[in-house]
């Protein structure tokens, strides 16, 4: 006979979580007032949740304080606003012989808005983040910061003493880029189980092991450096709105392009939640002693083997959009460079999804029968039908 043919997908949810775990007693302490090891643990987790949420603060005060400086009085009223916004070159204008650090930092942080960002990330990200992370033996720190980077440097280009873009132009894309942060912050955090810190990107943990006693100084690059024209890329858009193309009011190609945002978002969105809740169910079906699909054929995944790359690069290239119509096409490179990112990224996590025995083979089907990014509507692509030996490791 002939393979049963898929139904056509359903969206979320992509198969039902597992029903909830019975309340289990908290365990008494132990004759001599020590704690069984399951609370200790507990006690632990707690404790480092709270440093770490300390430590998310905290380590971005340096940064918020330089931009707090040149946004004051001393800075708009004072020698910093002497010279051009851009000045002729890439460089900061010498200033006087006897100019003190401040006065240095005001020059550059008013002058040179986009170099200021890359020298504080530098300072703040790359070298402090990375001293960090050889203390604690974890880069955690850079993964809930992807989420935070961006709006803080929306903030400082859009509040920025000497903007001259449209002021409803700005304003819409620092929205936008806050609505884009709070989604993947919460995706994070629920990823993560509402922990901070508990453990490192699974791409940094492999690397750790495979570089082993030069992973120390390796990390600086690999971990910290590289995340600078990613970031600060993707950012570019948000420094020419808020630098070129004023204007009197939003065009129409302004709003589609804020819709392409949004849509890019809700598919991020989406996808991510679909993913989220077929972990919980193979988590679920482990406990209960049951066997686990190995594959996620159901909502945006059947169409798409990485919907959620995909929803990313979309909010990227509309933001990126906005940089193109106030004439500033090049910051489009931002997005072209993180796009090169990510196809390495999902070359690396396919390798690693064909690397487990127990999938490579309804894996290699996936990758054969479903695009890599571009979600493709059935009418294209025609109903998939799978294998009947393939059947009990689907999750449809």
């Amino acid at each position: 006979g002939t393979d049963p043919v898929l139904p056509a997908p359903r969206l979320p949810p992509p198969c039902p979580p597992p029903p909830p775990t019975p309340t289990q007693r908290t365990p008494r302490r132990g004759a001599r007032g020590i704690a069984p090891p399951a609370a200790a643990a507990m006690a632990h987790s707690l404790r480092q949740d709270v440093l770490n949420a300390l430590l998310v603060v905290l380590v971005g005060v340096p940064a918020v304080l330089l931009a707090d400086h040149v946004f004051s009085d001393e800075c708009t009223q004072g020698a910093g606003l002497r010279g051009p916004l851009l000045g002729p070159g890439l460089w900061p204008p010498a200033g006087p012989a006897a100019e003190t650090p401040g006065e240095a930092v005001c020059r550059l942080g008013l002058h040179h808005p986009l170099l200021f960002v890359n020298a504080v990330f530098f300072a703040n990200v790359c070298v402090l983040f990375w001293i960090i992370s050889l203390i604690q033996g974890s880069t955690w720190l850079i993964d809930p910061y992807w989420t935070i980077i961006p709006p803080m440097i929306a903030l400082f280009f859009g509040l920025h003493p000497l903007r001259s873009g449209l002021p409803a132009r700005i304003n819409l894309a620092t929205g936008l880029t806050f609505v884009w942060a709070v989604r993947l912050t919460h995706s994070y955090f629920r990823r993560e189980k509402w922990h901070f810190g508990e453990r490192e990107d699974w791409r940094f943990a492999e690397m750790r092991l495979r570089y082993g006693p030069s992973w120390w100084w390796r990390s600086l690059l690999l971990a910290f450096v590289s995340q600078q024209p990613m970031l600060v890329g993707l950012c570019l858009p948000l420094w020419a709105v808020s630098f070129h193309g004023g204007g009197e009011a939003l065009t129409g190609l302004d709003v589609a392009l804020a819709l392409a945002c949004l849509a890019g978002v809700r598919v991020a969105d989406a996808a991510d939640t679909q993913l989220h809740q077929y972990m919980t169910s193979k988590a679920g079906a482990a406990r209960r002693g049951e066997r686990p699909s190995k594959l996620l054929l159901a909502g945006l995944w059947r169409y798409s083997r990485h919907p959620n790359y995909f929803g990313e690069q979309l909010w990227w290239f509309s933001l990126g959009g906005l940089a193109a119509v106030v004439g500033q096409p090049w910051c489009l490179v931002g997005a072209l460079f993180n796009m090169g990112v990510m196809w390495q990224v999902t070359g690396m996590t396919e390798e690693r999804m064909l690397r487990d025995p127990s999938r490579r083979e309804i894996y290699e089907w996936y990758v054969a029968n479903v695009p890599s990014w571009l979600p493709l509507p059935p009418a294209l692509v025609g109903e998939l039908t799978v294998p009947k030996h393939f059947q009990h490791l689907v999750c449809r």
